[in-house]
């Protein structure tokens, strides 16, 4: 499960806080749990209107091919890590002083509704924002390294089966229109048509 927030509601509670005049020191997220990283993807997909397939492949596999949490697999945080507790946030304070959160899917859509009429691309040969996501030649190695070693890929619908098991955290995907290759890891530049692949975190 994960804490998401959308930046607009991180705005507004500030402006509201000293309007009110509210004092204190806040943990501003979203609630525990408002997430996760298969109902972020399926949002994305809807978003675009892509039939997006995922994989899941274990924590313990991605380590081990040194996958880098957070940046290789952007809000991929694995047990034993730095960030453990990246998505165990207090925020009662906060809701108390009257902090709400849109839901994450609202938050995907109006982010790829920005993006397309913005027209955002990436500078990056290979469609990726500053260097975060895996590159797709490094993907394509991670989803072969999986397939010959740990298993083979597993169809679309074990994806809701697979988001309740927090040992699961890989997927391989085939996008047609951009926002999670755009916006979420590492695809090409945003294009009507484009298809990707990658290796995403859940």
């Amino acid at each position: 499960p994960m804490q998401l927030i959308d930046a607009r509601d991180i705005a507004r509670f500030m402006l509201d806080s000293i309007e009110r005049g509210t004092p204190g020191t806040f943990n501003v997220t979203g609630r525990a749990g408002n997430a996760t990283m298969g109902s972020w993807l399926a949002d994305a997909a809807a978003a675009v209107g892509s039939d997006v397939r995922l994989t899941w492949v274990d924590d313990d596999f991605l380590v081990g091919q040194d996958v880098e949490p957070w940046t290789d697999l952007p809000l991929w945080m694995p047990p034993g890590q730095d960030g453990d507790h990246a998505w165990h946030a207090e925020t009662a304070a906060a809701q108390r002083a009257g902090l709400t959160a849109r839901p994450v899917s609202e938050t995907v859509r109006d982010t790829w509704a920005w993006m397309a009429a913005t027209g955002l691309r990436s500078d990056d040969p290979d469609g990726r924002f500053g260097n975060n996501g895996i590159a797709p030649a490094r993907e394509e190695q991670l989803l072969e390294a999986w397939r010959h070693g740990d298993g083979a890929l597993e169809p679309v619908d074990e994806v809701q089966q697979q988001d309740r098991d927090p040992r699961r955290v890989g997927a391989r995907r085939e996008v047609p229109a951009g926002l999670l290759d755009r916006c979420l890891d590492d695809g090409p530049a945003p294009r009507p048509g484009d298809a990707g692949r990658a290796v995403v975190r859940r």
